[in-house]
């Protein structure tokens, strides 16, 4: 009889019993999926987005918050944790209008209309930001989504910051506070004649009597909504002063138009009312009487895909009576976008709902009339489904964005004044007054175009009004699904920018008020840009920086070419030549070629960091030294680098290939040469570092002011000056005398592109062609002697990481944390372990680029977990976050074989920004050159956040696992079709995501992916994640207390080298064999019916490639499986399968195998009638040394299976005799669902947690009778839920759930 100790402790995703109280069920948060719908200009200094049901409310300026421990910068908000607000009831926010309805600052009360994507009215720029004052500003706005619109209050109070930054010290400022939202109660109403009077206002002697409660949040339509627009609604009959406001402040009405997809516009109204007595707190202070009082229907009956409205802005108040008795030409102007591939344009009828009689419109609420109308205009060019249309600011114009990935804009012409004044008299409508013709058609985008709106006045503040540079005022911007906002001229279509994104933008708005654009994207987040900060403008840098913008100028540099006589071939060399040549051989007339003018050729270009001003410092093989000013864009001469004092060395100016600039001293200039020697010359006082036996200078680095860095060929050299730092001696002969070299030789075949030294560590890592990291010892010099001969030293530990490509960069992250990037377009990351190995921990490739050529510090010590990356895609270059994949800086090079060169001051103290430098060397035909010199302007982060929202996964997630770490960090782990798989750390104070990071992409998805604590570090985890071609990738996650996440690549595993695309991983999970858990047991389920099995080494040696073994097969796919236990010799799995089948079977083993032929079969369950998509296993105390297990499942039928089995310590022996002690119970069933079940998991031994299809979560109660009786339900917030996990917490009383589909959303359940 064998003993329960020995007996392996159950599967993490086995759950333990625990008794719990499970009364409440709290959402928590909820994370990725598409952001519809994004706007700056609704309240000042706040982007308003909208995510699945909420609103979010996220500054545009950085947040500071507290942090649980002490540090010594403050910690960012989590940017997923902006406040939100719930508007919709199960249907995604796409859009939003909205009229305000008071503001009061010192500055003027004024209103102005806009033209957005989604808005017609908002605050005038003065009231907005022209004063510095206390300011109040409160918006009426309606949301729209789905087939649902609710009614919100916004209400700002909060310091009138200015928007510009021409003080500079913005980024002092504290944020404003945020805004609060209120979602009104919505009462619908078919007679509200007691309510009102005839002229459809309240008595302001009486206030209507408040309902006894609010049985609505939202309008519910029959049809999908594609636009709202609130306008605000005045009395023709009613006497008002000039200075009167047309509302009270406890009543304000309105008139809805909304749009739906079958070419209908409602016509609803709305009356805003404040309760007449202070409500208690648990009430609103407002509701809404609503109700629908017309409806147009176009005369042409289509599906929309696209619709939006167009209201001509209200004219001044003191010509509002003169107008009263003259025809009212402000009807609302309709354009949709149709399935037909057409545009059509029609007008709301002039009537009682675009000139307000309210008597009218009373007389006409009981009709329920209907107005069928014709459409005035057809447009028609698309090739494709029109996604968007958008009409300017005055309606002269209508841009569209189609399926076709065409941008066209279309024009309003007028008729002759005779024809037209012919048509007004016949036809008081006039609808076709005007001509619609296509203007111009914008091709750019590589996807469908989902977006595109008017950037109105989109010059910078900092210009002055005057200042017309191009003679426009107004671009276009568009949104794509190829993950690109593209800005376009509105006079001919051309091209003007290009802004790359890590997805698809699903949304684009601009804010003339700031001069920001914004962009809302289907992985998440939201960008924002500096829209002038991104525009070409020729001009100098000090036009860059006084107006913050893009400048790009071409600028000559000076001739400086002279051929030295000992270069050129004498007569008498030449006539030896032609002796040479056989006389017999009859003479040939050659044609004489014209003499190519000699070439101007660099020895090298950098840019200098001057304390008073940078400047451009250029060295040519003419030993010219010159330098760009770029302020005034003028050359000055400096002395050259080469005399004939150089001589002694054979060094000639021709030889020059590198040059490096001292860091505290620019007039100290490093050249490199030909012959392995540099050259360190200050003015005329010049000296040689001599490289004899060393082959040619490749680049050379100033790692401090002591300390030079000198790439040969084939070896890294390391020159230090002792004594008196450089700068402050006078003499650069004195420096020679001790200075000291030690060689770093790479290896023999292949040439040393980068390399990073770590001083405090005393290591240096060096990069080669051939794609291999080489680690030194950094050892000090200390012979006495300057003649000696310097050192040698050998690498002691080496990796490849970048294929057979150049390894173009390197940084220290950490004391043992490198990071490296290579033309293979891969960001990679090691690990120095134990002075003597150098370990891979990430290979990722970042898809923005073709190859990576530079790595730059964070723009801010508060995100200093990111990096900038800067490199090509094709002839573009561009600098990128790693994190948030937010692109600085683009430009086209026109030729990767040009020299580029980047300069970007990371630690600028400037509050507002600093300018990002680029020149780019084009050679002429007259053998000269011309420098392209690009200037861009970059606000500082803590000024102003570019990327908000949290950027989980660019498609839809496949599954998720939840675990909590030991040192209370709660971790869910992610897999995608966009490739990817990701890891993010939660912080459960603000429920936010604090850290993230992504695994390595897989081909065509990644499918499955589970993790396991290890028992002797409950800091890290065992992950395994699988995908197509039957991939498996093995990986050991430490997450830290500072939640800095770290990865280790353990390996891959292939059950074959044959498998197709389209085979694929559905199911992964794994057990320790230790107790220390220093080997896994690891399953896969495939699409093959296949279930392999691998032993994998978590302590030891990265494992190249696994060979799985076969332990079960079926004729249908597998769907699920989890283990159950382990023993000596024995492994019990569980596994479901696509024809509703559950298997539980035993799998064989030893010390070093898999015995896959001795895997049986125990049971053979029918638990569903279709697939069973998931599983979930508890283990349960028997308080004998039976194991029992409680097994639930949940499949295509929308029913949970349950059933017991129990594991009888004696199976080890009864196993090896072929007897078996499993034992499973009757299996009981029961459906739950309306549509397929995709996740379950047991949260106790009671209580098992499902979501599916239906987009519900609920908690079910496992009665004694094996009945399930529904003890919690919710609506979940995304959409395709394809998985479910959960953990429990630290103290046991309390259950996270996490669900994913469309996004993820994170639940707590507990007391």
């Amino acid at each position: 009889m064998t003993d329960s100790s020995l007996l392996y402790p159950p599967n993490d995703s086995v759950h333990t019993a625990t008794t719990t109280t499970l009364t409440r069920l709290d959402k928590l948060e909820f994370v990725g999926g598409p952001i519809p719908f994004c706007t700056v200009t609704a309240i000042p200094q706040y982007c308003v987005y909208g995510h699945g049901p909420y609103l979010r409310v996220a500054s545009i300026h950085t947040v500071e918050t507290p942090t649980e421990t002490t540090t010594t910068h403050p910690a960012r908000r989590p940017n997923n944790c902006d406040p939100k607000f719930r508007v919709l009831e199960g249907q995604t926010v796409h859009g939003m209008d909205w009229v305000p309805l008071s503001s009061s600052s010192s500055s003027s009360k004024t209103a102005a209309t806009t033209t957005t994507t989604t808005t017609t009215t908002i605050l005038s720029p003065t009231t907005i930001s022209s004063s510095r004052s206390h300011q109040e500003v409160t918006l009426a706005a309606v949301v729209f989504g789905g087939r649902q619109a609710a009614v919100v209050l916004m209400e700002y109070h909060g310091d009138d910051h200015d928007t510009n930054h021409d003080n500079g010290n913005s980024s002092s400022l504290p944020p404003p506070p945020p805004p609060t939202l209120q979602r009104v109660p919505i009462l619908s109403s078919h007679n509200n004649s007691n309510n009102n009077n005839h002229n459809g206002t309240t008595p302001t002697n009486q206030s209507p009597p408040p309902p006894p409660h609010y049985p609505k949040n939202v309008l519910e339509f029959a049809d999908w909504v594609w636009d709202c627009r609130l306008v605000r609604r005045t009395s023709s009959s009613r006497s008002r002063s000039d200075d009167d406001d047309d509302d009270d402040d406890d009543h304000h009405q309105f008139l809805l138009y909304v749009g739906t997809a079958h070419n209908d516009v409602q016509v609803w109204s709305i009356e805003l009312q404040r309760r007449p007595s202070p409500p208690r707190q648990s009430q609103p202070q407002h509701y809404c009487l609503c109700r629908q009082v017309h409806q147009y229907s176009g005369a042409r009956r289509s599906i929309l895909y696209s619709l939006c409205f167009w209201k001509p802005p209200p004219p001044p108040r003191q010509h509002q009576r003169r107008q009263q008795g003259a025809k009212n030409s402000g009807s609302i102007q309709v354009a949709v976008g149709t399935v037909t591939n057409e545009i059509l344009l029609w007008s709301l009828a002039d009537g009682p709902f675009n000139n307000n009689d309210m008597t009218a419109i009373d007389n006409i609420v009981n009709n329920k009339t209907t107005t069928i109308v014709t459409e005035s205009h057809v447009l028609q060019g698309h090739q494709g489904v029109i996604h968007a249309v958008q009409f300017n600011h005055d309606g002269t114009q209508l841009a569209s964005a189609s399926d076709d990935r065409s941008i066209r804009l279309w024009g309003q012409q007028r008729r002759q004044q005779q024809q037209q004044q012919q048509e007004e008299e016949n036809n008081d409508n006039h609808p076709n007054a005007s001509v619609w013709t296509l203007q111009w058609v914008a091709w750019g985008h590589t996807a469908r175009c989902w977006n595109v709106t008017f950037c109105n006045n989109y010059r910078h503040p900092d210009d002055d009004d005057d200042d017309d540079d191009d003679g426009r005022n107004c671009l276009l911007a568009s949104s794509g699904e190829d993950g690109t906002i593209r800005l376009w001229s509105d006079e001919n279509g051309e091209p003007v920018a290009t802004l790359q994104g890590s997805g698809s933008y699903w949304d684009v708005d601009y804010c003339s008020t700031s001069g920001m654009l914004a962009g809302g994207g289907n992985d998440g987040t939201v960008h924002l840009y500096h829209l002038a900060s991104r525009l070409p403008y020729d001009g100098g840098a000090t036009t860059c920086r006084r107006r913050r913008r893009r400048c790009r100028t071409i600028v000559a540099v000076p001739d400086d070419r002279r051929v030295p006589s000992n270069e050129q071939p004498t007569a008498s060399s030449s006539s030896a030549i032609e002796d040479k040549e056989d006389s017999s051989k009859p003479t040939k007339t050659k044609k004489t070629k014209k003499p190519s003018a000699p070439k101007q050729t660099f020895a090298g270009v950098e840019f200098v960091a001057n304390s008073n001003a940078p400047f451009l410092r250029v060295a040519t093989r003419d030993a010219s030294v010159m330098e760009l000013d770029f302020h005034s864009l003028q050359w000055r001469q400096q002395t050259p680098w080469w005399d004939e004092s150089l001589s002694s060395f054979a060094i000639q100016p021709s030889q020059g290939c590198c040059t490096a600039s001292h860091p505290d001293d620019p007039r100290i200039l490093a050249v490199g040469t030909m012959r392995g020697h540099v050259v360190l010359c200050r003015h005329g006082n010049r000296i040689v570092l001599d490289g004899s036996g060393h082959k040619t200078v490749q680049q050379m680095t100033w790692y401090n002011s002591s300390i030079l860095l000198v790439y040969h060929v084939q070896a890294v050299r390391i020159w230090e000056f002792r004594g008196e730092p450089i700068p402050q001696v006078p003499n650069l002969e004195h420096s020679q005398s001790l200075a000291r070299v030690t060689t770093y030789a790479a290896g023999e075949k292949a040439v040393v592109i980068s390399a990073a030294l770590n001083d405090a560590r005393s290591m240096l890592v060096v990069g080669n062609s051939r794609g291999i990291l080489f680690l030194f010892h950094v050892t000090k010099n200390n012979h006495d002697d300057a003649a000696a001969e310097d050192m040698t030293v050998l690498p002691f530990a080496s990796r490849r990481l970048h294929r057979k490509e150049h390894v173009n960069d390197l940084r220290w992250m950490s004391n043992d944390r490198i990071l490296s990037v290579g033309n293979d377009g891969h960001l990679c990351e090691c690990r120095v372990e134990n002075q003597t190995n150098l370990v891979e921990l990430l290979r990722s490739p970042i898809r923005a680029f073709t190859g990576i050529d530079r790595i730059l510090p964070p723009l801010t010590q508060c995100s200093k977990d990111s990096v900038l990356l800067g490199g090509y895609s094709g002839n573009q270059y561009i600098l990128i976050d790693y994190k948030t994949f937010y692109e600085f800086f683009r430009t086209d090079t026109g030729g990767r074989a040009r020299t580029l060169l980047f300069s970007l001051d990371a630690d600028s103290k400037a509050s507002n920004g600093q300018p990002l430098l680029s020149t780019i060397t084009t050679p002429r035909k007259d053998g000269l050159n011309d420098l392209i010199v690009e200037s861009q302007w970059i606000e500082h982060p803590e000024s102003v956040r570019f990327t908000l929202g949290s950027n989980l996964h660019n498609e839809t997630l496949f599954d998720i696992d939840l675990i909590r770490l030991g040192n209370g960090k709660l971790v869910m782990l992610s897999a995608s079709e966009d490739c990817s798989s990701c890891i993010s750390v939660w912080n459960r104070t603000l429920m936010g995501i604090e850290n993230q990071a992504l695994l390595p992409p897989q081909e065509s998805g990644v499918r499955a992916i589970c993790a396991k604590l290890l028992a002797d570090d409950d800091s890290s985890m065992f992950v395994v994640e699988g995908g197509c071609k039957l991939l498996l990738r093995f990986y050991l996650i430490q997450v830290t207390k500072s939640s800095a996440i770290h990865s280790k690549f353990l390996g891959k595993g292939s059950p074959t080298e044959n498998a197709a695309i389209d085979h694929r991983i559905n199911a992964v999970d794994s057990f320790p064999m230790a107790k220390e858990g220093s080997t896994q047991f690891v399953i896969s389920g495939d699409s093959n019916g296949h279930v392999f099995a691998y032993f994998v080494s978590v302590k030891g040696r990265e494992q190249t490639s696994l060979q799985g073994a076969l332990v079960f097969e079926n004729p249908r796919p597998v769907l699920s499986l989890t283990i159950l236990c382990c023993t000596l010799h024995f492994c019990y799995i569980v596994v479901g399968t696509s024809g509703g089948d559950v298997f539980v079977l035993s799998i064989p083993f030893s010390k070093t195998q898999i015995i896959a032929d001795g895997s049986k079969i125990h049971h053979h369950l029918k638990a569903h009638s279709m697939g069973t998509n998931c599983l979930s296993a508890l283990c349960v105390d028997s308080g004998t040394s039976v194991m029992n297990f409680r097994v639930c499942s949940g499949g295509d039928d929308q029913a949970i299976s349950s059933f017991e089995i129990a594991i009888a310590p004696e199976e080890v022996e009864a196993n090896a005799r072929g007897n078996s002690t499993c034992t499973i119970s009757t299996i009981a069933s029961q459906q739950v669902s309306i549509s397929a079940i995709r996740g379950i998991s047991w949260l106790d031994d009671r209580h098992i947690a499902v979501s599916g299809y239906g987009q519900k979560l609920s908690v079910w109660e496992l009665t004694e009778n094996s009945d399930l009786v529904l003890r919690h339900v919710d609506d979940t917030e995304i959409g395709d839920v394809n998985s479910l996990a959960s953990a429990i917490s630290s103290d046991g009383e309390k259950a996270f759930i996490a669900i994913a589909g469309i996004g993820a959303q994170l639940y707590s359940v507990g007391s």
